[in-house]
């Protein structure tokens, strides 16, 4: 999802507001997104690391309000492209809109990077792993089913084929029926044929191994 914005704002027309209504609305969505994520983490997963670790609890929570910081910056940058009375201002303004997301996007990549390290760490050595799915099921309950639809869509296009394999499958043994017939119709939507008669494959194999 990163990088998907990142690349329509490299490829924008800033000088053509029809086109770029467009490209800010991903944007912000992405930023919307990303704002939620850290908020279902500062919720209900730094609770449980702070009880093992409060200095790393509280660095990461840091990390979110300079996220949010740079979530501001982004949004002041865009209402100032708005205000760009000038085909050269739009010009201007689009330049720095996307030179502040790549910033955003390369913090958001380190801050990633660093809770597999370090967060992931913790939460093995302090929780089984059925303790964790628990804690999985309370975050994700968290999620509405706009945000959740939004992210699922990326989930399958960021990850890869048996890791959608093994995802779907747990969904079809862990959730009710109806939700693992939208995630199958949404995997179907959103991969390439060539992928998603692989993942039919894959999964078909691995429910008659089951």
């Amino acid at each position: 999802m990163l990088y998907d914005t990142a690349i329509s704002l490299q490829l924008n027309d800033f000088t053509n507001t029809e086109d770029t209504v467009e490209v800010l609305e991903k944007l912000d969505q992405t930023l919307h997104i990303f704002y939620e994520h850290a908020s279902h983490e500062d919720k209900v997963i730094l609770p449980e690391i702070g009880r093992f670790n409060a200095t790393l609890a509280k660095e990461f929570d840091c990390e979110h309000e300079k996220d949010e910081f740079m979530t501001r910056r982004i949004n002041s940058l865009v209402a100032g492209y708005h205000n760009a009375g000038s085909a050269e201002g739009r010009i201007e303004g689009g330049d720095a809109i996307s030179r502040a997301f790549n910033e955003y996007v390369a913090f958001n990549l380190y801050h990633m990077n660093k809770e597999e390290e370090k967060i992931n760490p913790v939460l093995w050595a302090n929780y089984t792993d059925e303790e964790i799915r628990g804690i999985e099921r309370i975050l994700v309950a968290t999620i509405t089913n706009e945000e959740l639809a939004i992210t699922s869509k990326w989930m399958l296009l960021g990850i890869n084929d048996a890791e959608i394999i093994a995802w779907l499958q747990a969904i079809k043994f862990n959730a009710p029926c109806f939700v693992f017939q939208s995630m199958m119709e949404l995997a179907e939507k959103v991969l390439s044929t060539h992928r998603w008669n692989k993942i039919q494959g894959g999964l078909t194999e691995g429910l008659l191994l089951a």
